[in-house]
Formats: structure tokens, C-alpha cells, sequence
């Protein structure tokens, strides 16, 4: 009896975990944070013309995302397309990321 309590539990908590993950509040917030991302890394790399186009665009559709999840439309979104944004988003994250560490440093000088 305790096992299938515990079990109960377990599945409750995995599905209200991935349900925080999936929500608007958690999209609303990453694009956010790729949008901040993508701010700094036109500003690093300000010479590169196909980056500069590649940010321009990532900053339209954050924008739009942003928008997005403040409609009633988004959160009725079925939960495979929800957890196919967020990958895609995590993977756009990431490599933000990466250009952003692979950035030369903006002097020569040792600081």
C-alpha cells in the first residue's frame, strides 16, 4: 500500500514539474533570457553582417513569443508542440551561448 502511495506521489510530481516547464510563464521567461542573449552577442560580434542578420531575426521572434504567451491560443497548444519549442529554444539558447564564450575579448590588454 505505502509502494503505491509513493508511486502516486512520484507520477504527481512529474507531471506538475513538466507542466511548470511547458507553461507560458517558463516560454515568457526564456525568451526573455535569449533575447538578452542575442542583445549581447550583436553587440560582440558588431562587424559579422550574417550574424548581425541572424540576431535581427532571433530578436523579431522573441519579441513575438513574448507576445505569444500572454494569449489565451498558446497555452492551449498541445503538450508535444510545447516540448518541441522548448528543445528548440534550449538548442538557440545554447549556441547563443557558445558564440557568445567564443567572442574575442574586446581589448589585447591583460586585465
Amino acid at each position: 500500500m505505502v509502494h503505491l502511495f509513493r508511486q502516486v506521489i512520484s507520477r504527481w510530481r512529474t507531471k506538475r514539474a513538466l507542466k511548470q516547464a511547458l507553461s507560458p510563464a517558463a516560454f515568457h521567461h526564456l525568451a526573455t533570457e535569449i533575447l538578452s542573449l542575442a542583445t549581447a552577442a550583436a553587440q560582440v560580434e558588431s562587424e559579422d553582417r550574417q550574424l548581425q542578420q541572424t540576431v535581427a531575426r532571433i530578436l523579431l521572434e522573441m519579441k513575438e513569443l513574448r507576445e505569444l504567451t500572454g494569449d489565451r491560443k498558446f497555452a492551449r497548444l498541445s503538450r508535444e508542440k510545447r516540448l518541441m519549442l522548448k528543445k528548440q529554444l534550449l538548442v538557440s539558447r545554447k549556441n547563443l551561448i557558445d558564440q557568445l564564450q567564443g567572442a574575442p575579448p574586446p581589448t589585447d590588454r591583460v586585465q
